[in-house]
């Protein structure tokens, strides 16, 4: 392993372990050149409310009253490589506060580096020594002597010690010779205010600088450009109970995002069965699939190609077929064995008429393409509706395929169909739900919500009980208890809010 890559491992790890305020890792900014694509700073010395927090939630977990000792160990290993004890080498200098930025992307190497706190400038120097081990080169750029070795440069600017890349090394350091830095730069003040106060780490990611930084390697990516007008940035914070990752989307971008996964808020959400152990939405997906066929429709060929492969293959026109009366959707899973199972989406449809015929089409190619095994018969729901039913012997339920009124469905089984078709029973009407959404805080309206223990049991209901590596993993996964996420409109920008929180 490259020394650079141990610097950035261990890195990793202290941001992953560290607490205290945002204020600190202002200093190292100072090194951070105006032009860094992605930039983000980390607190190293645990003190005040984020402190206690991240102890509380170590407490849950086996050796959790260890903190410092498991903390010490990782990075000991971490360091291990380079030649280096973490107690005796890196911990006596090690100061309060860290940062890491890249400049460019050229091939398989950045112009980047990671920056942290010192307290001692000779101690760190006699640990980047024994990096070296008399095989690094001495180097020095404007009156800062550093070492080269495995293409890391090593050295201290400022009072700070400074790993990266060679030229990520000198870009700090010209940037601390009066060189333009990225504090105070009001694109990059305006973007990190949007997180919360005190955050134990966070990061910017200029989006238009980092794909312009990749050449024509980004071509691939330039469709993208144009959803990228706003940076990215990111807040990771604790809670006696919670982890909090705080994010921030440019609206176009989280237009296009996965529906289960970056896609914004949604009522939908809450109509999901109550006792879902997974429940997802996405509003507007068919205006999201619309906008993702066009960003990607000039390498298939173009937008007209696309559309002619649709209507081929189905008969469908896919814009006033298929995407024109897809509305809000939702997606959920329940159950803990596989017998009992329950799982499906729903789409609010704007356009029933046009709905049901597009259902109709794709019954009769579902007929015309099953497997032999498969059976494609219409909709068999005893609740009734318009549609179609897959039954296989590889599936113990029957798959519907189902509109009633103004909603479509794909579901497992009739129970998940019915609760999906005609909701009754529902999150939000559920204690859990609704406790876990409105810690989101004010405005945020959820969009995934996961909970663990129904999980868990689901796994080991189907065999995960005797499998010796799960139980070695189990006291590490039974203090989670949900996950809950959620967005709020903000200007041109979609505010992100996860909460993983602890028994």
């Amino acid at each position: 392993m490259r020394p650079l890559a141990v610097a950035l491992t261990a890195l990793s790890i202290l941001v992953l372990t560290a607490c205290g305020d945002s204020g600190s890792g202002a200093a190292s900014s100072g090194l951070v050149p105006e032009d860094a694509a992605v930039y983000g700073t980390v607190t190293l010395d645990p003190e005040g409310d984020q402190e206690t927090a991240v102890r509380g939630i170590a407490e849950r977990f086996p050796d959790g009253d260890k903190l410092e000792e498991q903390i010490e160990k990782g990075l000991s290993e971490a360091f291990r490589e380079s030649g280096l004890n973490y107690a005796e080498d890196v911990k006596p200098w090690l100061g309060d506060e860290a940062a890491f930025f890249v400049s460019r992307i050229r091939e398989e190497e950045a112009d980047a580096a990671v920056i942290v706190e010192t307290t001692d400038e000779d101690a760190t120097r006699e640990a980047f020594q024994k990096v070296g081990a008399g095989k690094a080169k001495e180097r020095s750029h404007k009156g800062t002597d550093y070492l080269l070795k495995d293409e890391a440069a090593y050295g201290v600017v400022d009072g700070r010690a400074v790993v990266g890349t060679e030229a990520g090394f000198k870009l700090a350091v010209d940037t601390g010779d009066g060189g333009a830095s990225i504090e105070g730069s009001d694109r990059v003040e305006e973007a990190l205010d949007r997180l919360p106060d005190e955050p134990l780490a966070s990061v910017y990611i200029d989006g238009r600088k980092l794909l312009s930084s990749l050449g024509p390697e980004g071509a691939l990516f330039a469709p993208f450009v144009g959803a990228l007008k706003e940076p990215y940035v990111v807040g990771v914070s604790a809670e006696s109970d919670a982890v909090i990752v705080d994010s921030t989307v440019p609206a176009a971008l989280a237009g296009l995002a996965a529906p289960l996964l970056l896609g914004t808020g949604t009522g939908v959400v809450q109509d999901l069965p109550a006792d879902s152990f997974f429940a997802a939405g996405q509003p507007e997906v068919g205006e999201s699939i619309g906008q993702l066929v066009r960003l990607f429709a000039s390498a298939a060929g173009g937008q007209q190609q696309i559309e002619a492969q649709v209507r081929q293959a189905t008969g469908l026109d896919l814009n006033d077929d298929i995407l024109a009366w897809m509305g809000d959707l939702g997606a959920f899973a329940g159950g803990t064995s596989l017998e009992q199972l329950r799982a499906g989406a729903v789409i609010e449809t704007k356009d029933p008429d046009t709905s049901r015929r597009t259902l109709a089409v794709l019954g009769r190619l579902a007929r015309k393409e099953a497997d032999p095994s498969t059976r494609v018969v219409p909709l068999s729901l005893p609740g009734g509706g318009d549609g179609f039913t897959l039954e296989s012997p590889e599936v113990p339920q029957p798959v519907h395929v189902a509109q009633r009124g103004e909603r479509v469905a794909i579901a497992l089984g009739d129970e998940s169909a019915e609760a999906l078709l005609e909701p009754t029973d529902t999150l939000g009407q559920d204690p859990g739900f609704t406790d876990a959404s409105g810690r989101l805080g004010e405005g945020f309206e959820a969009s995934n919500y996961l909970v663990f223990a129904p999980i868990l049991e689901l796994a080991e209901n189907e065999g995960a009980a005797q499998d010796e590596e799960y139980q070695k993993a189990k006291p590490y996964l039974e203090p989670f208890a949900r996950l809950v996420a959620g967005t709020r409109k903000d200007g041109d920008v979609v505010l992100s809010r996860t909460r993983v929180e602890f028994r």
